[in-house]
């Protein structure tokens, strides 16, 4: 069985990469180095990865397509992804189920899991993995981007801004509803979001650390960490859970304004319109009573320079002058769990 679907997608991959090819609007695939999610490994670090792709790279890496092929290209791209995730998935699963099946099977939850189980030569680089945040296989994986080298390493990044796009308005849109935060959106080798729901199960079994990195128009870059990191579950609207700021120049108003908030979306938004205004997802403060919505959101729209101050923001005080918030270029936010792995 598990032969026949392999071969099956693979087909249907060929064609899918045939139609792009007749009207040359393949992409070359990117490999990556230092990723334990290959599917089929080079043994040398480096490993070739069959990856989704995202219809204006596509258009951008041939030549112009007509409008009679753009259709043709939005639909080829559409199945094309789909049989990615399939193929993941088969392989994955093929390589990490026991024979016998998947009950009381455990799975790799958190990049600090890969680091620490790695065995002797195995590739520990920061790069792409793939993690069950539940550990459960039937729960399905993630694709996330793991920091293996920042205090330590084994930094699950559960959000980023403005890191490998060729261009601010090409970027992953984060002004997504709530069903697209829940489940996770973007693409983990730019700009993405995990998803609440697996950002929950992965402080489900302990609490996180959290490691804020913020990089400025001048490529001043700052950090913020915190020692107690969770989210509520979506049934307290993903509440957020914040203390024990530890260090880092960017200083803490995070925790002091922030904790105990829910999260919002446009579609499920404030009485003040706070994520409809900012276009983005995030926990806000009462803009009636404070004045803006948030002291920080991260996930508000990238900005092309730094007077643009209405972007991405965190707002520190400066003794008697008010709280002020200089453009951020670039964001991450990644967690590590404080408990050894299961």
């Amino acid at each position: 069985m598990l032969g026949f679907t392999v071969k099956t997608v693979l087909l249907g991959l060929l064609t899918i990469q045939g139609t792009l090819a007749s009207i040359g609007q393949v992409p070359k695939q990117p490999t990556r180095t230092g990723s334990s999610s290959s599917l089929g490994s080079t043994g040398s670090g480096t490993s070739p990865h069959i990856l989704p792709v995202r219809y204006a790279d596509v258009v951008r890496s041939g030549s112009a397509a007509s409008l009679a092929d753009e259709k043709t290209i939005e639909n080829a791209v559409t199945v094309y992804n789909a049989l990615v995730t399939v193929i993941r998935d088969v392989v994955l699963k093929a390589k990490l189920t026991p024979i016998g099946g998947t009950e009381g099977v455990s799975y790799i939850e958190s990049c600090a899991e890969h680091k620490a189980k790695a065995t002797k030569g195995a590739d520990t680089k920061t790069g792409m993995y793939t993690i069950w945040p539940t550990g459960k296989v039937l729960d399905g994986p993630k694709q996330v981007w793991c920091d293996m080298d920042t205090a330590g390493g084994g930094w699950t990044v559960f959000q980023r801004r403005g890191y490998g796009t060729i261009t601010r308005s090409s970027a992953e849109k984060f002004n997504k509803n709530w069903r697209e935060y829940k489940v996770g959106f973007g693409n983990v080798l730019n700009d993405y979001w995990l998803g609440n729901d697996a950002i929950v199960a992965m402080g489900a079994r302990c609490t996180n650390e959290l490691y804020v990195t913020l990089t400025y128009f001048d490529d001043t870059v700052k950090s913020a960490t915190y020692s107690n990191f969770t989210l509520g579950p979506e049934s307290d609207n993903y509440r957020l859970h914040l203390t024990g700021f530890t260090t880092g120049q960017a200083g803490d108003i995070f925790e002091k304004k922030h904790d105990g908030l829910v999260f919002n979306t446009p579609d499920r938004d404030t009485a003040d319109k706070c994520a409809t205004e900012t276009k983005s997802g995030w926990w806000f403060v009462n803009k009636a009573s404070k004045g803006w919505c948030a002291y920080v959101n991260l996930n508000a729209e990238l900005k092309d320079k730094a007077t643009d101050v209405d972007g991405m923001t965190w707002r520190y005080s400066k003794l008697l002058s008010g709280y002020t918030a200089p453009a951020i270029k670039m964001a991450e936010m990644k967690i590590r769990p404080k408990c050894p792995p299961a």
